[in-house]
């Protein structure tokens, strides 16, 4: 009857939170989990029963429902795991031994579990990919000596970043090496390195590892190949259709609602600043001028490009994170009607600002797509208060424009981005 309907829904949304606490299922869309948790297996092992032998090559994940196991190494009594812990989660993805043997230790156990098969037909092609290499960044036991430099992709006023490879594991990265001032970190550099190391989001680079040494300081980044956003957006002759617009500002959305959950200001979200991953999904780079602001505190310094810049940050009056919120909205118009809303003819700071602050925001007589305007709207309002996304429910209200929910029917565009279902608007060359 109903309490076992109840029992049932219960089970369920515990199985949805465990499964989110997985590393590598943390980035899965809904979808893609609420499938996931129904495919479990549930198996009542007797104690000292052996769920996992070291060495075998094996196809299966578990999640311990209850009860508790004993983790041995050759022979060696390393650990006991209980409920909610897992195990065996690299091998849905990698052909490789088990590296433990995992033993029943109490007077039984109950398990979750998933087969690879099973889990292969709920995650396939790009999300697969992406999940196997988002697994390879975690490894970050290697010192400078294990990186061989291949060559210099990149040379800024910060410093330069050079392509290099694991000598072992063969895996590629991005190595960039800036000069110490003094002896010392430069401010922005510690400031990056911090945000970057508490960030985990398939859409924002990964800092794998920074190095000291007396003279500089080395991050070591996921190497990313598929260039700019800047130059994708002009790699499509006309101006963006609304299906590749709403895939870049849609992923941009999630981005940004990523970074404002944890009180992050962007401060300088411009197509220069994100770039494409080999298959051409988004992900957001240099976070020198970002910063984590304090619960319920402005700031107030004027920072960014301003073209780009909200008008409350050219106003010195303290601002939040809505001013990405802006950013975005000139990165949407600058896909859809192939220019800059304000100032776009404009080089000048104080003239491009005194645009920003005072211009009004007009669409091309092309443009007639009523979504589009409206989001824009929303988006582009002077007032950061009333601003799309800056209200009390927040980036619901943003997810929820008409913009992103026309040709996609009942489908959540923002799921399928997320759970990599979408083919992107530009492929780039490997």
């Amino acid at each position: 009857g109903d309490g076992g309907d109840h029992e049932e829904a219960a089970d369920c949304a515990r199985r949805m939170m465990m499964v989110r606490k997985v590393y590598i299922f943390r980035h899965l869309s809904d979808e893609q989990i609420a499938r996931l948790v129904k495919a479990f297996a549930v198996q009542k092992y007797g104690k000292g029963t052996v769920v996992i032998k070291q060495g075998e090559v094996a196809s299966s994940f578990f999640v311990i429902a209850s009860g508790e196991v004993t983790v041995t190494v050759n022979g060696e009594k390393k650990r006991t795991m209980a409920r909610n812990a897992y195990l065996g989660e690299r091998a849905l993805l990698f052909d490789e031994p088990r590296s433990a043997t995992i033993t029943v230790s109490s007077q039984e156990a109950e398990l979750w579990c998933v087969d690879k098969k099973t889990f292969l037909e709920i995650v396939s092609g790009m999300m697969q990919q992406e999940l196997m290499n988002r697994i390879r960044l975690q490894d970050t036991d290697m010192t400078l000596k294990d990186l061989k430099t291949t060559k210099v992709i990149g040379t800024g006023a910060a410093g330069v970043v050079r392509l290099v490879k694991h000598k072992t594991t063969g895996m590629r990265y991005a190595l960039k090496r800036v000069h110490k001032q003094r002896g010392k970190v430069p401010e922005e550099v510690r400031r990056e390195c911090d945000l970057l190391a508490e960030n985990d989001h398939p859409f924002i680079i990964t800092l794998v590892k920074t190095f000291e040494t007396d003279k500089s300081v080395y991050m070591l980044q996921e190497l990313l190949t598929g260039g700019e956003l800047h130059d994708a957006i002009r790699r499509i002759p006309t101006v963006l259709s609304r299906s590749q617009s709403q895939f870049y500002t849609g992923s941009l959305v999630i981005i940004i609602e990523e970074l404002a959950d944890r009180n992050i200001v962007y401060r300088d979200l411009k197509p220069e600043n994100v770039m494409l991953d080999s298959h051409g999904y988004l992900k957001l780079i240099d976070f020198g001028i970002a910063k984590k602001l304090e619960e319920g505190k402005k700031t107030f310094t004027m920072v960014g490009t301003p073209h780009y810049m909200a008008p409350e940050v050219m106003r010195s009056s303290g601002y939040g994170t809505e001013v990405d919120l802006w950013s975005l909205g000139v990165m949407l118009y600058e896909f859809v009607c192939g220019y800059l809303p304000f100032a776009d003819d404009l080089d000048d700071p104080s003239e491009v600002c005194r645009a920003v602050l005072k211009e009004p925001l007009q669409f091309p007589s092309r443009y007639r797509d009523e979504h589009g305007r409206a989001l824009m709207q929303g988006l582009l309002c002077r007032q950061p208060k009333r601003r799309l996304g800056a209200g009390i429910n927040r980036f619901e209200d943003v997810r929820n424009a008409s913009y992103f929910k026309v040709g996609h029917g009942k489908l959540n565009l923002f799921n399928k981005i997320l759970g990599r279902e979408l083919d992107p608007p530009v492929l780039p060359k490997g």
